[in-house]
């Protein structure tokens, strides 16, 4: 946990930060990990979990970070 140094807000876990790290493990399982023995499909649908995981998570940062900056310039 951290705090701001203007605002005094305490800023919490970065969940999207966690969720990206999840997404990039899934896709290192898919594409590293994955043998020929495995059906492919399977490891199609994955990959794509993984990859829509790692837009939703990019989103949802980017939405804090521009609360945040927007929390921040009103306090100016």
């Amino acid at each position: 946990m951290q705090n701001c140094p203007k605002c005094g807000r305490r800023i919490g876990v970065d969940w999207a930060a966690m969720v990206q790290i999840l997404a990039c493990g899934l896709l290192y399982c898919v594409f590293i990990v994955a043998t020929r023995q495995a059906p492919a499909s399977d490891w199609r649908v994955a990959g794509l979990l993984a990859y829509l995981l790692s837009v939703v998570a990019t989103m949802w940062r980017w939405l804090v970070r521009r609360k945040e900056r927007i929390e921040v310039l009103q306090l100016d």
